[in-house]
């Protein structure tokens, strides 16, 4: 199969499972919230500035060097299976024995007993990560999203049973466990590959320059993501975190899974080209173009309907999350086109390259949050953090577009129509809010701002011809055709 064949399959299958994942999510997210309180939330992601952080070590980016580098053998994955699991059983161990500590930092001590049983999440993370590469070096990826949204609902239905049990914040802590435990075995089987008692220093150190600069990026970034939540849990409370981080987790959710969609799939598709730089280029400017197709509707029209949006489904006493959201949604619109420069970075095996990017512009980001801080709001901390994006936007895409002969007004170019849209689309959604009658419910309005939202939004699309539309327009018909073939192929050989 060509790789374009491969590469559509694969983003066809992440767009189902995709789909289904957020819906599901959402779904979830609107039962847990309503149970829920912010300071369960805010309890949770206390915890989970450390755990996230140190689970960066867990990988240690051996899973994408699995994937990037072209030759690999049954010693390069039984010697990182085993370095990662023992990785993990330590950081198990660290953790559950220093969660005391952790709660004192925070002067929360509930937090004791989520930072122990988080602490498992290690070990559990460990144990997926060569079948995980595998499934993804071999761009499997229907039994990769069946295998995700499996674990999504049944991780959440733990949660929200545990949340009707009145278990709090726990019953969160459950749901990121149970999503692991049950991924595991299903990943082992998928990937039909077992560990072998092999051990082989050689073959750890030809994948750890390119682990160990991902593994260098990946700590500075995730401080310069996280430090809003560090800082704003320890100077702020619970509430205030819980407030932030659901309105930046709600933002952050739509993106994440468009990026996701085709990151799964353009990292070892560009990684197999990765000579060929213009053709690199070409594609990656491609799927900027698909990307920002629909992820700038989604954050501009957030912005237009987020009182309704927030008020209307999660309920009133989520309504401090209205404006934060409102200003996070521009920092989702430029990190939705920011984000994917790390497939440049890894696919041409240039880490050290990502990890001096990250040296800069981690310490801006940090900088702009503690001034945040300093104001004394989390909407002061949400408009810091836009601030910092806006004036990273441009570097963020001309730094790895060196590598690859392209330049940041080139991908900026590519997406301006996509953006120009939008915005009318986003302001005619805010401008019902002026017409329609004021006795109509949250939920109400915001159901009439989304079905015209999206028929403005695809009219425009279609009116003007988008070429990101018209691409994928293009693939869809050949994908209808290709079934069409394969069905009457089939019926033939079944009457010959």
């Amino acid at each position: 199969m060509s790789l374009k064949r491969k590469t559509i399959k694969g983003v066809i299958w992440n767009l189902i499972g995709r789909i289904s994942n957020q819906v599901l999510q959402f779904g979830l997210s609107v039962l847990l919230m309503r149970l829920l309180d912010p300071r369960d939330y805010g309890t949770l992601a206390m915890a989970m500035v450390l755990i996230g952080f140190v689970g960066i070590f867990t990988e240690f980016g051996f899973g994408s060097a699995l994937v990037q580098k072209q030759h690999i053998d049954e010693q390069h994955q039984s010697s990182i299976f085993w370095v990662n699991v023992g990785i993990g059983l330590i950081l198990t161990a660290i953790f559950f024995g220093a969660a005391p500590w952790i709660a004192d930092f925070y002067h929360l001590p509930s937090l004791t007993r989520v930072v122990q049983f988080l602490s498992f999440s290690f070990l559990l993370g460990a144990l997926g990560i060569v079948p995980g590469a595998i499934l993804q070096r071999n761009m499997k990826f229907a039994v990769i999203n069946k295998i995700s949204v499996g674990s999504t609902a049944f991780s959440g239905l733990v949660a929200v049973v545990l949340a009707f049990r009145g278990a709090g914040v726990m019953s969160l802590v459950a749901q990121n466990l149970a999503a692991q435990l049950f991924t595991l075995p299903f990943v082992f089987l998928a990937a039909r590959w077992r560990p072998r008692l092999l051990w082989s220093v050689s073959h750890v150190k030809d994948l750890f320059s390119f682990s160990a600069y991902l593994t260098g990026f990946n700590t500075l970034n995730y401080w310069a993501r996280r430090a809003d939540d560090l800082l704003v849990g320890k100077y702020m409370g619970a509430d205030a975190l819980g407030i932030y981080s659901r309105a930046y987790n709600l933002m952050l959710l739509p993106i994440s899974q468009v990026i996701s969609l085709v990151s799964n799939v353009m990292f070892p598709a560009l990684a197999s080209i990765q000579h060929d730089r213009q053709r690199v280029k070409r594609i990656f400017i491609q799927v900027e173009q698909t990307i920002a197709l629909i992820s700038f509707p989604m954050m501009l029209g957030l912005v237009a309907a987020a009182d309704h949006f927030i008020i209307g489904i999660f309920g009133q006493k989520w309504e401090a999350a209205v404006p934060i959201i409102r200003i996070l949604a521009f920092v989702g619109l430029l990190q939705s086109i920011g984000n994917p420069n790390g497939w440049i970075y890894m696919s041409q095996g240039r880490t050290s390259w990502m990890f001096g990017w990250g040296l800069f512009a981690s310490p801006c980001i940090v900088a702009a949050i503690v001034i945040g801080i300093l104001m004394g709001s989390i909407q002061a901390v949400a408009i810091a953090y836009l601030m910092v994006n806006v004036l990273l936007a441009y570097p963020v895409l001309h730094v790895p577009g060196r590598l690859i002969g392209m330049q940041a007004w080139e991908v900026y170019k590519a997406v301006l129509p996509q953006f120009l849209l939008a915005a009318v689309m986003a302001t005619g959604v805010y401008a019902l809010n002026l017409v329609l009658p004021a006795q109509l419910s949250h939920l109400a309005i915001l159901a009439i701002q989304v079905i015209v939202g999206i028929c403005l939004y695809g009219g425009l699309v279609w009116a003007f011809k988008i070429s990101a539309f018209m691409q994928l327009k293009q693939l869809v018909k050949e994908q209808v055709r290709e079934y069409r073939k394969k069905k009457q192929d089939t019926i033939q050989n079944i009457y010959a």
